[in-house]
């Protein structure tokens, strides 16, 4: 008999719930210095998956792209100069440069390729060094 995908979520959902309060058991069990190092252990994880998912956020993005991000409520438009794994250069209005978490940035779909030969040089510069950094 085949189950329903509802019914096999539900059973996961429930698995987990299950798991997680399995954890929290066991936590009330432990010892002062070991709630620390298994902080330690929490941090440490948590950075990691936060770091993986900069960088797979960050491969999103080119040298170009039209963007937004939201700062203090207000949609800030701009065109990325550099991609890192961690922060984007964005040029925003009135030529402010602004870096940005690459999981705050959206694109807007549309490529900037400027015609005049010194912005693109910069850009190719910027690009270049940003390769070689990694």
């Amino acid at each position: 008999m085949v189950k329903s995908s509802w019914l096999l979520k539900l059973q996961l959902s429930e698995s987990r719930n299950n798991h997680m309060t399995d954890i929290y058991k066991l936590i009330e069990n432990l010892t002062a210095d070991e709630l620390i190092e298994l902080n330690k252990h929490i941090v440490e994880r948590a950075k990691e998956l936060r770091r993986k998912e900069s960088l797979e956020a960050s491969k999103k993005f080119k040298i170009g792209d039209e963007v937004y991000f939201i700062d203090q409520g207000k949609k800030i438009k701009g065109t990325v100069l550099s991609v890192n794994s961690k922060r984007i250069k964005v040029d925003g209005p009135n030529q402010v440069l602004w870096s940005v978490p690459p999981q705050h940035l959206v694109r807007t779909g549309k490529r900037w390729q400027h015609t005049d030969p010194h912005i693109k040089a910069l850009t190719d510069a910027i690009s270049k060094q940003a390769k070689t950094k990694s």
